[in-house]
């Protein structure tokens, strides 16, 4: 397969551009068909190693005549390592790859695929259907948590198996029927009894289709761009016609990030942008248009970006990222169906050096993937969107349109605002602004999520946060005082009403402590 599509074979290419870098041989089974896996590296995401190392991961089958009979599974852009970096409670769904390393061995009508990070171990039926990770479920034998998970148990204990070093070991089935795992371990090979195998009910159903079902006609010529310097106005400084959303920095450049600008570099490395416009300094870009679904489905747009950026579909905002902060944030779910066309508006602001910024969607059916030209389209009747929040909704704490206390990189992502002693969100007085929240004729209580604590365990004060309207100085909505665990936090709230903007500060009085804030509603 190659980055033109799903599983074109491309006989004259050199094996590392057909199945990337990390694709490994052939496996054959009892019956003389084979197994295989490869990743494509055309375009990197997710949010860390090492789920940001390829953009297509699959799990395949070609019979013994050499035609593909299945291809499953897909790249992962959460959970493994990345856990490291602030997500560890978004795990990675099911059936879904990170570094995929072989087969290592088939039960029955059943094959095992085992994958150097968090599930060393999934288990496909020789149909292609999905069975479980040898991992999942675990017996009732009173042993420590640490004999059945990976890495790390989820409060933080070294488990018995490694991190990504695994090569997955062996899976054997005796001729007594019991079924064994070798696997790694930390200078040890840990071996598990797997039972259950078989034991599970197979249905099937028929169906008709009375028409065909709608599709795209994938047409898009990319969308209209509107330039200003500085702030957005009334007037743009230049208009030009964008074929795709991929903006950053050229494969040469020193500063290059493998996910933000691409491992190749962005098509557009803002050269070829308007005359009239200083890129390196403080600009800001509209995109509008329409965006065309391919199939009818459920969407997840996502940003790439160094800079702030915001999404309309269908006049709905679904990305809240104004500040210059955080990298990589995604929507919730959108539903758009195929063939039809929805008004889109991509607003995009930078104040900084080295700008960047890429629009990505998925699906069920389409691996995360900047948005082709093809589903683009430069007109639209809409209106200009401006930004508003209902206060019912829930706000990501990274979602923030403005902060003082020196936000970095690595202290957030789009979970969570993490502030370590006196940087950041950490340091009394700091405060992140979220602007336009509408809340209605009222609402009576807010629940927050985070958690907050001295950084010396040996000290013990309250680390406190105040909701305040208008200013970080306005008046005090409510204050209230974190735990040193995550959990959310309910209290009463009244005499608010309409559209409002809110800041949240850091009330704390001493200096030394560490929050997670992660994110707040009002009911």
């Amino acid at each position: 397969g190659n980055e033109a599509g799903l599983n074109v074979p491309v006989a004259d290419a050199s094996y590392s551009s057909r199945a990337g870098s990390r694709g490994t041989g052939a496996y054959m089974d009892a019956e003389g068909d084979y197994y295989a896996h490869y990743n494509i590296e055309a375009e990197r995401h997710g949010t860390y190693w090492p789920t940001d190392w390829a953009s297509i991961s699959r799990f395949v089958k070609v019979g013994a005549g050499g035609d593909e009979l299945w291809s499953v599974g897909r790249h992962a852009v959460h959970g493994g390592l990345a856990g490291t970096h602030n997500t560890s409670y978004i795990a990675t769904p099911e059936g879904q790859l990170h570094v995929p390393v072989k087969v290592i061995g088939e039960v029955g009508d059943s094959v095992v695929l085992a994958d150097r990070v968090e599930n060393p171990a999934l288990a496909w039926t020789k149909d292609g259907l999905y069975i479980g990770s040898l991992l999942q479920n675990r017996a009732a034998d009173g042993l420590p948590e640490s004999v059945y998970a990976w890495y790390v148990t989820e409060s933080g204990e070294d488990a018995i198996t490694t991190s990504d070093n695994g090569s997955g070991g062996r899976v054997i089935r005796y001729a007594d029927g019991t079924v064994l795992w070798f696997t790694q371990g930390r200078n040890s090979i840990p071996v598990y009894k797997v039972s259950g195998w078989g034991e599970w009910d197979r249905h099937e159903a028929s169906f008709s289709l009375s028409a065909l079902p709608a599709t795209a006609a994938r047409a898009g010529t990319g969308l209209t761009a509107e330039y200003f310097s500085g702030e957005m106005t009334a007037t743009p400084d230049a208009t030009v016609l964008t074929t795709q959303i991929w903006h950053g920095l050229a494969y040469s450049h020193i500063n290059r990030d493998d996910v933000v600008d691409g491992p190749y570099g962005a098509p557009y490395d803002w050269s070829n942008g308007p005359a009239e416009i200083s890129l390196d300094t403080n600009f800001s870009v509209r995109w509008t248009g329409q965006v065309e679904a391919p199939l009818s489905e459920t969407y997840v747009f996502s940003v790439y970006a160094r800079g702030g950026a915001r999404l309309w579909v269908d006049g709905q905002q679904i990305l809240f990222s104004w500040n210059e902060v955080t990298e990589r944030v995604e929507s919730s779910p959108v539903s758009l169906t195929a063939g039809q066309r929805y008004n889109i508006q991509f607003d995009f602001h930078s104040s900084q050096a080295n700008p960047a910024v890429s629009l990505n969607w998925e699906s069920d059916s389409i691996d995360r993937a900047r948005i082709p030209t093809e589903f683009l389209y430069p007109e639209s009747s809409a209106p200009v969107y401006t930004q508003h929040r209902q206060a019912t909704d829930y706000i990501a704490a990274s979602s923030f349109d403005l902060d003082f206390g020196g936000m970095v990189e690595w202290m957030t992502d789009a979970y969570a605002v993490t502030g370590y002693r006196q940087w950041s969100f950490g340091y009394s007085g700091a405060y992140l602004g979220y602007v336009a929240v509408d809340f209605g004729e009222g609402v009576s209580r807010l629940e927050v999520q985070g958690s907050g604590a001295p950084s010396n365990s040996q000290d013990s004060f309250p680390v406190t946060l105040a909701f305040r309207l208008g200013s970080p100085d306005g008046p005090t909505l409510v204050e209230l005082t974190l735990g040193k665990e995550i959990g959310t936090i309910e209290v009463p709230v009244s005499a608010v009403a309409g559209l409002q903007d809110v800041y949240v500060v850091n009330t704390t009085t001493r200096l030394w402590h560490d929050i997670d804030f992660r994110w707040f509603r009002f009911q």
